[in-house]
């Protein structure tokens, strides 16, 4: 564990390299190479989540990522030895990841979302609508309150024959 993540992440040069074979959604570790402007060498699980969708200059549209994502082996290694080695590479995976922070990630952006789904949820008569219509959660309701029973039961039982 690093408490100063500018020891590990604030070296000029520096690519993260990230080679995820399973998860899902954010990854944090590419998020805060990505704030100390490194890019990233990853794998398509690793790139989940983080790319963007942009449009080229003849209407084709290309996935933006913050470094490389390599399908292989030598393919992830050959994308590290690529970045450092080329200047104008790294620099404009450094600007991707920038783009992506702001895109992605941004604060504000993420709280006037954030803000809208609390206020739309929070909102009493919508609220009591989705409870009534969400037959799984009232089943698994249903069922997490019989599992207490039964384990209180069972509990009980295994008193009275300890006792005996």
């Amino acid at each position: 564990f690093e408490p100063d993540l500018t020891k590990i992440f604030g070296q000029e040069g520096s690519i993260l390299l990230a080679p995820l074979r399973f998860g899902a959604g954010i990854k944090g570790k590419i998020v805060d190479a990505w704030t100390f402007g490194m890019p990233v060498v990853t794998t398509p699980i690793g790139s989940e989540g983080m790319t963007t969708t942009i449009n080229n200059n003849n209407n084709d549209e290309s996935l933006l990522f913050g470094g490389r994502v390599a399908f292989t082996l030598d393919g992830f290694c050959e994308s590290a030895i690529d970045l450092v080695k080329r200047p104008e590479d790294y620099c404009q995976a450094q600007a991707n990841g920038r783009f992506l922070l702001e895109k992605l990630f941004s604060a504000n952006r993420n709280q006037e979302s954030l803000q809208r789904r609390l206020l739309k949820v929070l909102d009493k008569d919508s609220l009591a609508r989705k409870r009534q219509s969400d037959y799984t959660q009232a089943m698994l309701w249903h069922q997490s309150q019989r599992s207490t029973e039964f384990f209180s039961r069972w509990v009980e039982l295994k008193e009275n024959v300890a006792q005996r």
